[in-house]
């Protein structure tokens, strides 16, 4: 069951960190923008909303990782003691 779910959750850590990092080199330039991290505190002025979005993909690229690194890990783990018990 695992593997047929396991692809999209890979895809979708994967997407994570891309955004990521493309909010960290290619942040929206103005507050109102379609995309981006959007708070109350991150719109309060442009300093505070470069700060956010540089932050914001910093957040992105490392629970990114993380996670993808601990979806692999349980899948590789999982397929380890399947075999134990065959």
């Amino acid at each position: 069951m695992f593997w047929i779910l396991f692809p999209a959750l890979i895809f979708i850590n994967v997407v994570f960190v891309i955004n990521g990092i493309i909010i960290f080199f290619h942040p929206p330039r103005t507050i109102g923008s379609v995309w981006g991290y959007h708070t109350k505190k991150a719109k309060t002025n442009q300093n505070t909303w470069l700060f956010a979005q540089r932050e914001a993909a910093k957040c992105y690229i490392f629970f990114g990782i993380i996670t993808t690194g601990a979806s692999v890990s349980y899948i590789v783990f999982e397929s380890y003691e399947s075999y134990i018990y065959i």
